[in-house]
């Protein structure tokens, strides 16, 4: 979780507003001139989790990127060669975000935050793993809260 939050600290995201994501395992990670510098394939696995604010408030959620060996190395390299300059972050061809960056990222893990939902933030881990969106689905507490209710009201 420190790795997340120095990553978090490292990059500033800006979201472009967003309804759901298709699926389609079509990240493309490129710089202000267009050029690709990473792709899906150096992304070993993304997901949806929460991290403290950082002002101290409350957990706000974020997606969590784990790059492969070479795509670390890919990254350590876009992320030195575009120091205080933007980076664009593509899913299926639609911009998501536009990191500038602030220092260089060589551990092989980075965070996308801002503006999400847990639904949102899933939705772009799934769309950046290549699976299809997840349906909503009552959890358990809220299955349990309708029948009290009915309970209640019988």
């Amino acid at each position: 979780m420190k790795k997340l939050l120095m990553c978090a600290l490292l990059l500033v995201f800006t979201l472009a507003p967003s309804t759901a994501l298709a699926s389609g395992n079509a990240l493309v990670i490129r710089d202000s001139a267009g050029n690709i510098l990473l792709t899906c394939e150096d992304v070993e696995r993304a997901y949806a989790t929460a991290m403290q604010s950082f002002s101290g408030g409350p957990m706000v959620p974020i997606v969590a990127i784990y790059f492969t060996p070479e795509g670390t190395v890919r990254f350590a390299y876009a992320t030195a060669e575009n120091l205080h300059r933007m980076l664009h972050i593509y899913v299926n061809d639609e911009r998501v975000a536009s990191p500038i960056v602030q220092s260089v990222i060589s551990d092989g893990t980075s965070v996308i935050s801002g503006g999400f939902t847990i639904e949102t933030a899933r939705d772009l881990a799934n769309a950046i793993n290549g699976t299809p969106p997840q349906e909503p689905r009552p959890q358990p507490w809220f299955n349990r809260f309708i029948a009290f209710l009915l309970h209640l009201f019988r």
